[in-house]
């Protein structure tokens, strides 16, 4: 082989070698993430989660003063709240080295009288 080969195959090689070792470095990221949407601003609001979490294994979710208060489950049910307040919803999650948290707030709101 001439040493443009050589040079060749080491440049693919060390490509190969960093390509491999970003995936490893994303695989073992832990990022808490959610979005929700309100059916309503007012009560009865209804609240639906999409967890969009990275790297977790477990999940603890909390809803002070919904219907549900806690759940495990990646996506928990639809929550809903009948009272008129400000509320957050916190989620922990966890994997075999680590564990975060983040938690996002919203209002609802009475009825309106018209």
């Amino acid at each position: 082989m001439d040493s443009f080969s050589l040079k060749s195959i080491f440049i693919i090689f060390i490509l190969i070698f960093s390509m491999a070792c970003e995936k490893d470095d994303e695989a073992g990221l832990l990022t808490p993430d959610f979005v929700y949407e309100l059916t309503s601003t007012e009560v009865p609001a209804k609240l639906g989660i999409e967890n969009k979490s990275i790297g977790a294994n477990t999940y603890s979710w909390s809803f002070v003063g919904g219907s549900i208060e806690s759940s495990s489950a990646a996506t928990p049910d639809t929550i809903t709240y009948t009272t008129p307040g400000t509320y957050d919803i916190i989620l922990e999650v966890s994997n075999d080295n680590e564990t975060k948290k983040i938690a996002k707030r919203f209002n609802v709101y009475a009825v309106s009288q018209k």
